[in-house]
C-alpha cells in the first residue's frame, strides 16, 4: 500500500487501490442495479439500456486514459493517447452517423419511452 499511511491518513484515501475499490463498487452497483431492474419487472415498464452503460464504461475508459495522466510521460504513453482518442473519436462519429442515416430511412428502433 503505502508507506506510514497512519501518519497521514488523507494519503491512504486519496491512493489509487482506495480509488479502484470505490470506483468498482460504485460502478458495479450501478451496473447491478440496470440488470435487476430489467429482469425483475415482469410488465416491462422500465427499460434501462445495457448499451448505455456499456458505451459509458468505453467512454469514461477512453478519456479516463486521456485525462489522468501520468507526470513522467514515457514515449509509448504518448501513441497510446494518441490511438485512445482516435478511437473515442471515431466511436462519436459512428454513433452520431447512425443516427443520422437511421432517423432518414426510417430503420430507427422504436423509442419505449411512454412513462
Amino acid at each position: 500500500m503505502q508507506e506510514g499511511w497512519l501518519n497521514n491518513p488523507l494519503n491512504f484515501i486519496s491512493s489509487g487501490v482506495v480509488r479502484s475499490i470505490l470506483i468498482i463498487v460504485l460502478g458495479g452497483s450501478d451496473t447491478a442495479l440496470a440488470i435487476y431492474d430489467r429482469f425483475s419487472n415482469p410488465d416491462g415498464k422500465i427499460r434501462v439500456g445495457f448499451s448505455a452503460h456499456f458505451g459509458g464504461f468505453i467512454a469514461g475508459l477512453l478519456l479516463g486514459v486521456v485525462i489522468l495522466r501520468n507526470l513522467k510521460v514515457e514515449k509509448w504513453e504518448k501513441y497510446f493517447v494518441c490511438s485512445c482518442v482516435l478511437i473515442f473519436l471515431l466511436f462519436v462519429v459512428a454513433t452520431i452517423l447512425f443516427n443520422v442515416y437511421c432517423y432518414r430511412i426510417n430503420e430507427c428502433p422504436a423509442c419505449e419511452w411512454d412513462i
